[in-house]
C-alpha cells in the first residue's frame, strides 16, 4: 500500500509538471545567470524513407539529475508517433518511473524521474528516443515545450537552454 502511495505521488507530480503552464524560452539564460546546469538536444535521423527517429539527448548536466519533463509538439498532418524507447541517462542512477502520454494526437508528453534512494547522474546521455511514421513531405517541424528538470535541491527548474540540432 505504501508503495502505491508513493507511485501515485510521483505521477502526480510528473503530470503536474507535463502541463505546466510556462513555455520554453529558446536561447535564454537559465535563472542561474550565464551559468548553464546543462544543455537538452533534439536530434533527427530518417532511418528509412517513411521512419523517423527523434533523439532527445542530455549534454553537461552539471547538477545531480532527479527526474526531467517536457512536451514534444509535431505535425500530426505529415507524422503519426508510433512509440518511444527509454534512454540510459537517468537509467544511471536506478530504475526511473516513465509517464509517456500522446495528448491530443499533435504532442507528446513525457516524463521521467528516480526514487530518492536511487544515484542521479551528471554529465551526458540519452534521454528517450520517440519514433514517427512518416505521411506527407520532407521537411518537419517539432516543437519542445514545458521543459523542466528535477533536482534534489530544486522541485521544478524550467530548462531555457534547449538547442535544435
Amino acid at each position: 500500500m505504501k508503495k502505491a502511495v508513493i507511485l501515485f505521488t510521483i505521477f502526480t507530480f510528473l503530470i503536474q509538471i507535463a502541463y505546466a503552464e510556462n513555455e520554453t524560452q529558446w536561447g535564454e539564460n537559465n535563472e542561474f545567470g550565464n551559468q548553464p546546469e546543462g544543455e537538452v538536444l533534439m536530434d533527427g535521423t530518417l532511418i528509412n524513407r517513411d521512419l523517423l527517429e527523434i533523439k532527445v539527448l542530455a549534454k553537461n548536466m552539471t547538477t545531480p539529475v532527479l527526474g526531467i519533463a517536457f512536451h514534444i509538439e509535431f505535425e500530426v498532418e505529415n507524422l503519426n508517433f508510433l512509440r518511444y524507447e527509454p534512454g540510459d541517462f537517468l537509467e544511471l542512477g536506478g530504475d526511473p518511473i516513465y509517464l509517456v502520454q500522446n495528448s491530443d494526437s499533435d504532442k507528446i508528453i513525457f516524463g521521467e524521474t528516480l526514487r530518492r534512494e536511487d544515484r542521479f547522474p551528471v554529465g551526458d546521455g540519452l534521454i528517450a528516443k520517440f519514433y514517427f511514421e512518416i505521411n506527407e513531405k520532407d521537411d518537419y517541424d517539432f516543437v519542445f515545450s514545458n521543459g523542466v528538470i528535477s533536482t534534489l535541491d530544486v522541485v521544478k527548474q524550467d530548462l531555457k537552454n534547449i538547442l535544435k540540432v
